[in-house]
């Protein structure tokens, strides 16, 4: 189960070959999913929220469909994506995207790092 909400406040041929960023949270959503997943796109310089989703799950045939959803609803194209290392995400992207890089955020692999050490 799974419930999108997009914005519609941007030009879709400028989102063809965006840079987007996503993440997933699991501390603010309602009880009825386990993860906020949100999708930023980074256009001419400027970072703007393109959508938000309510998870049930974290596997990857739900990310797939969500990334789905947006390549087709918003024309969604990326060249490239920034996001945790969640596999199952990483997946679906290069899946959905067909030839999109990706790339691993700083923040969650120092994250990951010091949860380690300490």
């Amino acid at each position: 189960m799974e419930k999108i909400f997009c914005s519609m406040m941007h030009n879709s041929k400028r989102l063809e070959k965006a840079h987007i960023f996503a993440d997933g949270t699991f501390d603010i959503g309602p009880k009825l999913f386990i993860q906020v997943y949100s999708v930023h796109g980074l256009i001419n310089g400027r970072c703007f929220s393109m959508a938000y989703a309510l998870m049930s799950r974290k596997k990857e045939e739900m990310y797939i469909e969500f990334l789905d959803k947006l390549k087709t609803k918003l024309s969604i194209d990326p060249n490239s994506i920034t996001s945790d290392f969640v596999k199952a995400f990483l997946n679906a992207a290069s899946k959905v995207f067909t030839g999109v890089t990706l790339f691993g955020c700083l923040f969650h692999f120092k994250q990951a790092i010091w949860k380690k050490i300490l």
